[in-house]
């Protein structure tokens, strides 16, 4: 699939119609796949860069999703306006060519998009054409629907992305939120779980039909209650990127204030960087430790505090199970021998007189009473707790859990939440400590009052990580209380045809889906493990990567199969790892579409830059579209990649119109106007 063009009319900075030549072009030397803009900040980079998912999307564009009011809202913002002009435009457009091959033949899609505002609401319309045609073999109301399934919404997070998103995919400390939302979409487990649900629903539905309209109802009511919390999940997610987007913008300022404050205040400050790094890093490291004690702490731990009485317990519930095992047998050998004695007795004495007949009758019962009278102790008469043996089983399991391996745990992260502590402590008397320079204290306040929302903001995220793990035990919860319902049901008369065939596709579902996890989640963790390899500077310490099939969280594994936490690695191999990870998911998804990056390179190194521009840029895809400033792809990385390019624009902007013209050629390349005048 290529994007052969894209057309744009008062949009952001680019007034009026402009049209740029995406296609890529073939030479001797072999494919050039990359389209390279450059354009200085504020230039447009960011509004051609989202212009694309407009074009496709609409309003499915934005993520986390907005409301119709939002979104109104959002292209009147982006409608080309400056005070020079008379009047501001009523209508913009966007339009996209894609050219698709499909069973061996090649279509150009036109997509075309446009919002016009001259009544008091704003009216959208979308427009595809199949080869200058209009698409009459797809409903005008369908059209949205075609787009979608030719682009799907949940692989574009992975082709289309910029620095804010490699910024946020490398500061997640596992990685697992993300990865299993973009794991699930790419192979279609979110629609295998709806399905489920659905499945869920008919049952319970066809047994409200049926005889068994009591446990019919019970299910229902589960499955309306799983729904819930699986909305609830959805709100939470929505809320995190968000909250996620906040801090990507809040770093992005605060490493312009630390340039400044670099530029302005000498080597103090690079000395100062690393110290409010290992603060930053400690600080990070407490409340993940934190948010692990408190849920140990909501969960076995409290048995480890009371170890004494957690064996007196034990040994209580065992004796009473005991007990009560010994008194049901007494009671099953005293009725039948007090029956088979009872029957025996009536034919030996029944010629005996009545007085001494009822003496011998007494004396008999006399003899069984003590004879099956189960042994006691004083003060365990009475059964204090009336546990079943499975039940006292799974309680003793947790005070053994709460006594070994989870007071370890506890015990380990305090030591190391106690180290942390005062390397926190001690950096946070170093930066105290810092000589005072009168000019910088204005920009040192400032920073200080970026890096405490940064910290709120961090706490936030942390906050809304054990809102969803607490979710996500609900979740097991509610589907154990579903399965025990459907034991239950499994006991009654089956209710129809379609009650049997939803059992027989939902155990389907389940193993087809168990099997689709390994299947695709080793292809990926191989590609994963070679996109790395491929990308990162340092060759031969990476043994192996293992990624979890429940829980989808990243374990990164050195050449001794020691496990390596992902916050030990450099910032720069952060982000290598993350675009390493959305190249692996793309690569997985089978479509080969193409890779859209906004300013990749603005928070590597210099090593990790050039292993991006010969590794990745180059061989990503059959198609690359690169957005990037002068001091980004400069004139080494220029000449580097310029064997791989077809195309190079030049993004202008004039502050007196208050717009943007494109030139073509890169920066020191221009070869004369060809967009926008």
């Amino acid at each position: 699939m290529i994007f052969s063009r894209l057309a744009i009319e008062n949009v952001g900075v680019f007034r009026g119609p402009v049209e740029f030549d995406l296609a890529p072009s073939a030479r001797s030397s072999g494919r050039r796949p990359i389209i390279l803009f450059g354009g200085m900040n504020g230039a447009g980079k960011t509004t051609l860069f989202e212009s694309f998912k407009l074009a496709l999307y609409g309003a499915g564009a934005f993520w986390p999703p907005i409301s119709r009011e939002r979104y109104e809202a959002e292209m009147r913002n982006r409608l080309s306006r400056h005070p020079s002009t008379l009047s501001d435009p009523a209508r913009a457009a966007v339009e996209l060519d894609v050219v698709h091959a499909h069973l061996g033949r090649s279509h150009r899609y036109t997509i075309h998009r446009e919002w016009d505002f001259q009544n008091k609401n704003m009216r959208e319309g979308l427009q595809v054409l199949c080869d200058g045609v209009p698409l009459n073999e797809v409903e005008q109301s369908l059209w949205q629907d075609f787009v979608w399934d030719l682009i799907p919404p949940g692989l574009s997070r992975l082709y289309f992305f910029d620095g804010e998103k490699i910024q946020s995919l490398a500061e997640d400390s596992s990685g697992a939120i993300q990865l299993a939302d973009s794991f699930k979409s790419l192979v279609g487990l979110d629609l295998v779980d709806r399905l489920s649900r659905d499945l869920e629903f008919i049952v319970a539905r066809e047994l409200g039909r049926g005889g068994v309209s009591k446990i019919g109802k019970r299910l229902e009511s589960a499955h309306r209650g799983l729904e819930k919390l699986h909305e609830r999940r959805a709100e939470l997610l929505s809320e995190r990127a968000s909250r996620q987007s906040d801090i990507d913008s809040q770093v992005t300022e605060l490493e312009s204030r630390e340039r400044r404050l670099a530029s302005e205040g000498g080597g103090w400050v690079k000395h100062r960087d690393a110290i409010a790094k290992v603060q930053a890093e400690a600080s990070a490291g407490i409340l993940n430790i934190d948010a692990r004690l408190r849920e140990l702490a909501s969960a076995e731990y409290p048995f480890a505090l009371t170890r004494s009485l957690a064996t007196e317990a034990r040994g209580r519930i065992e004796r009473e199970v005991e007990s009560d095992q010994e008194s049901q047998a007494i009671r099953f050998l005293k009725t039948r021998l007090s029956s088979n004695i009872e029957s025996t007795t009536r034919r030996e004495v029944a010629s005996l007189d009545p007085g001494v007949r009822r003496i011998v009758t007494n004396t008999v019962d006399r003899i069984l009473e003590e004879a099956f009278h189960p042994r006691t102790v004083e003060d365990e008469k009475v059964n204090l707790n009336h546990l079943s043996p499975k039940e006292a089983a799974r309680v003793c399991n947790w005070f053994d859990d709460g006594s070994t391996a989870v007071a370890a745990e506890v015990e380990g992260l305090c030591t190391r939440r106690n180290e942390l502590l005062n390397r926190q402590l001690n950096a946070a008397s170093k930066l105290a400590k810092a000589p005072s320079q009168v000019q910088l204290a204005p920009i040192v306040s400032e920073l200080n009052a970026l890096y405490k929302r940064l910290g709120e903001a961090k706490a936030g995220i942390t906050r809304i990580d054990e809102d969803l793990a607490k979710i996500d035990r609900e979740i097991e919860v509610a589907h154990r209380r579903m399965q025990d319902i459907k034991d239950e049901i499994s006991h009654q008369e089956r209710q129809s045809e379609t009650l049997t065939m939803a059992r027989h596709v939902g155990a389907a579902l389940g193993e087809f889906q168990k099997s689709l996890v390994r299947a695709r989640l080793s292809q990926v963790t191989r590609s994963l493990e070679e996109s790395f390899a491929a990308l990162s500077r340092k060759k031969g310490w990476l043994g192996k990567i293992h990624v979890d099939p429940e829980s989808f969280s990243v374990t990164l594994i050195d050449r001794g199969g020691h496990p390596l936490p992902k916050e030990r690695l450099a910032a720069g191999e952060k982000q290598i790892y993350a675009v390493a990870l959305l190249w692996s998911l793309a690569r997985a998804s089978g479509r080969n579409l193409p890779f859209i990056i906004d300013t990749p390179l603005g928070r590597l190194d210099s090593d990790h830059r050039r292993m991006l521009v010969q590794s990745f840029l180059p061989h990503a895809s059959e198609q690359v579209i690169v957005f990037s400033t002068d001091t980004e792809v400069d004139r080494p990385y220029f000449n580097a990649l310029s064997p791989h390019v077809s195309r190079s624009y030049h993004l202008v902007h004039d502050e007196g119109l208050g717009m943007t013209r494109a030139e073509r050629g890169y920066f020191w390349e221009g070869e004369g106007l060809v967009a926008g005048q």
